[in-house]
């Protein structure tokens, strides 16, 4: 027994021997905690222990101990092994047998991806970062992070796979990877490089458009100069520019395929042409368009020019109307008052005018308006004042004399024909015509007409009327052939239907219906129509003076009155011949036409056939008919009221009238 002791004891121990054994777990993954553990037969009388791997000592320690390796990795793995020393003085160290150790991956180096390795400018572009775990290990929670030429892109770590790039420009290209890591324990992987070109598209078809559109800017308001591109990628530069002038009105660089310039208050000086210019690093182009700025219409003047001072009645002036500045064409309106008289429109400078013949009813406050599609604006009032001048005036009296003229020859074309009307066989009156003479083209305001009346046959003489639609203008009576005329000073009134009747006491004819048109503004000379039409009324009323008596006296005659009731004077036995022997009859009633300081008398006298009126003077006619005697007897004061007698007189005088034989 002592033998087998001493033995043991003195026996030499080889390196790897069964008294020491390593533990370590079979299959280590990256990240894992591997713990290695040494253990011998004995427990007692151990001086050292250490660990070794790869014949490099790891650990030693005078106790026991174990090994641990926090998270494993790929250069973890080799062979390990364990080495115990006792503390017996004969007893030498002790080795384990070796272990192999084999870290595996927890999951392959990540592949970077691209959705387009060569992207256009301005497009999307999509990176993956992708790899896979162990189905042992697939709950193990995985970052991402992309990296461009050494710069991390976005938001840094990610549990995304996947970064967007939502717009992508040339200055993007480069090298891109991506790492995966895990959150704990970190192992970390990088994907493979890989290079990503971005392709720039040059500009394209540039275009210039401004806002107001259509290039024409209000001066004083603002211009808006759109620049833009139908393609083109990266940064683009725009710029602006006058043809005038070389500098820059401005330059815009921005992603963008638009950019806009602004003038805030645009002056009449910044007409032109403009143009701009976009570059993206390839080739400029250019695009250009026109502006042209409309100035809203300055208050207009108003200036009225009258050939005299002052103006007259008559009187053609000119109303003239101009504006200072504003951008043509304009169109101007004249007032009177807030009546528009007219309007005219000016296509340059200058202004406009409007012509006026003037009436008394011109005196009036004008202005005018001019307006160019932008503003309108009114001018300061002016004042006219018509006068009527001393032609006027005395072409109103004129008219006048000229109407109670044609009343008097009315007169006396009814009152003497009467002393032959009974010794002519009479012929009534055919269809008057009416003829109306203009001296010129077209009846004018102002023109002087005349209205010509006319019959083919008819016995003279023959009382001529002229009528305005139904009223009567006038009247002339014609002893001989040739018809009569009435003449007429225009007015804008004066537009309307003619016509003219015939009388000579036998019957009465009307013509036929002429129309006459005046042109030209409202007349002037409506005054001297009424008073010639004044004057022809006082003689029509001189006319009717004649003609009642007449009427009177022939119904009285034609009402029973024989040659036994005419009083006569002395005269010898059947004698055909009788004398004047009184200027006063003595008997028969005398009837009062018209008491005034003088009154005179009618009395109605029988004519037998073949003889001489009684008490006819040396004028009276040797036909038979019917005589009126009218006597005008200067009365005494208080004789003017005698019936049946005659009155005493100083001096008196009879008139004898034939009347045609009924």
């Amino acid at each position: 027994m002592l033998l087998w002791s001493l033995l043991v004891i003195f026996a030499p121990v080889s390196e790897q021997s069964d008294w020491v054994t390593l533990l370590a777990p079979s299959s280590v993954l990256e990240g894992d905690s591997v713990v290695l553990k040494c253990q011998a037969k004995w427990t007692g009388g151990i001086k050292t222990m250490s660990y070794h791997k790869d014949g490099r000592q790891l650990l030693s320690s005078n106790k026991v101990s174990t090994f641990s390796i926090q998270s494993a990795a790929f250069n973890d793995s080799g062979q390990y092994h364990c080495a115990i020393s006792g503390k017996l003085l004969w007893n030498r160290e002790t080795t384990s047998k070796a272990v192999k150790l084999k870290v595996q991956e927890l999951f392959p180096p990540p592949v970077l991806t691209a959705s387009s390795s060569q992207p256009t400018e301005g497009t999307p572009v999509t990176l993956t970062c992708e790899t896979w775990l162990p189905p042992e290990k697939s709950g193990t929670e995985l970052q991402f992070c992309f990296f461009r030429e050494g710069q991390g892109l976005g938001p840094g770590w990610s549990k995304s796979p996947e970064l967007h790039i939502p717009t992508i420009w040339s200055q993007d290209s480069g090298s891109y990877w991506c790492e995966a890591q895990t959150v704990t324990p970190r192992v970390k992987k990088q994907s493979l490089k890989s290079q990503i070109h971005v392709q720039r598209v040059p500009v394209a078809n540039v275009s210039l458009e401004t806002q107001p559109p259509g290039g024409q800017v209000i001066e004083g308001e603002k211009l808006v100069l759109l620049c833009s591109v139908s393609e083109g990628t990266g940064n683009i530069t725009f710029s602006w520019h006058r043809e005038t002038t070389e500098t820059s009105l401005g330059n815009k660089t921005q992603r963008s395929l638009s950019a806009e310039l602004e003038i805030l208050a645009v002056k009449d000086s910044d007409a032109g042409k403009y143009y701009c210019r976009a570059d993206n690093g390839y080739r400029p182009v250019l695009s250009e368009v026109n502006i042209t700025v409309r100035i809203p219409v300055s208050r207009p003047a108003l200036t009225i020019r009258v050939s005299g001072a002052p103006a007259m009645v008559g009187d053609v002036v000119e109303l003239h109307c101009e504006v200072q500045r504003g951008t043509h064409p304009i169109l101007y309106q004249f007032y009177q008052k807030d009546v528009i008289l007219g309007n005219s429109s000016a296509s340059f400078g200058g202004g406009a005018s409007f012509n006026l013949s003037l009436t008394s009813e011109h005196s009036e406050n004008y202005s005018c308006e001019a307006d160019n599609g932008l503003r309108a604006q009114r001018s300061e009032v002016v004042t006219l004042n018509v006068t009527g001048p001393e032609g006027y005036r005395k072409d109103l009296v004129i008219a006048g004399t000229l109407g109670g003229l044609f009343g008097v020859l009315g007169f006396v074309a009814v009152a003497l024909p009467f002393y032959y009307w009974y010794q002519e066989t009479s012929v009534p009156v055919s269809r008057p015509a009416l003829t109306i003479r203009v001296s010129g083209a077209q009846a004018m305001v102002g023109d002087m007409v005349e209205l010509h009346c006319e019959v083919q046959r008819g016995t003279h003489p023959i009382l001529y009327q002229f009528y305005q639609k139904d009223v009567i203008l006038g009247n002339s009576s014609a002893s001989f052939g040739g018809g009569a005329s009435f003449n007429l000073s225009l007015t804008s009134e004066h537009s309307e239907n003619y016509s003219c009747e015939a009388d000579n006491g036998l019957r009465a004819q009307r013509s036929q219906v002429v129309t006459l048109n005046v042109t030209g503004p409202e007349g002037y000379r409506k005054d001297l129509v009424i008073a010639g039409t004044l004057g022809g009324l006082f003689g029509v009323l001189g006319f009717v003076a004649v003609a009642l008596p007449f009427y009177y006296w022939y119904h009285k005659t034609s009402g029973g009155s024989s040659a036994s009731n005419v009083p006569r004077g002395p005269s010898s036995s059947g004698s055909q011949e009788s004398t004047h022997s009184s200027p006063l009859p003595a008997v028969g009633e005398l009837q009062p036409l018209y008491a005034n300081c003088e009154t005179i008398y009618s009395n109605t006298l029988t004519v037998t056939e073949k003889g001489q009126p009684d008490y006819a003077n040396d004028g009276a006619a040797d036909s038979d008919g019917v005589y009126s005697q009218m006597w005008s007897i200067q009365q005494t004061e208080g004789a003017a009221n005698t019936r049946g007698t005659f009155p005493e007189t100083k001096d008196s005088s009879v008139t004898y009238g034939n009347v045609r034989k009924t």
